[in-house]
């Protein structure tokens, strides 16, 4: 049964942030947090909102693994390859209706045309090793 409590949307991103990056294989990945309005509280189950966003951080940081390679025909100004940055946003806000909105992107390649209709199927993934 969730253990609902009210914490500060910025104390969260905080903490899963700071865990995500122990684990990050690539550490150059750009982390930007918004939070808006900054006094931002949710009632939440602690223990499994931080599970969900430290799973979607680290489904994103899988996602730019192919960022760290030379994007084919770009040079750089100094004549080298350019590499693409990988970036991660980690944002909360109001929505219209004033329910809080936590939103994880990344800048990696999106799913393919042929799997997002099974995205929110339990257990999906497109990884080879599962």
């Amino acid at each position: 049964m969730p253990d609902n409590r009210v914490i500060s949307v910025a104390i969260l991103f905080d903490h899963v942030t700071t865990l995500a990056r122990q684990n990050w294989q690539k550490s150059d990945i750009e982390l930007t947090c918004c939070i808006v309005p900054q006094a931002l509280d949710i009632n939440v189950d602690t223990d499994m909102i931080e599970q969900i966003l430290l799973n979607l951080l680290q489904n994103a940081e899988h996602a730019l693994a192919h960022l760290s390679k030379p994007i084919a025909g770009q040079v750089s100004k100094q004549g080298g390859t350019q590499v693409a940055t990988a970036k991660i946003s980690l944002k909360a806000f109001l929505n219209v209706r004033g329910h809080v909105v936590i939103e994880v992107a990344d800048n990696g390649k999106g799913f393919e045309d042929e799997n997002i209709a099974q995205i929110f199927v339990p257990f999906f993934t497109t990884k080879k090793e599962g």
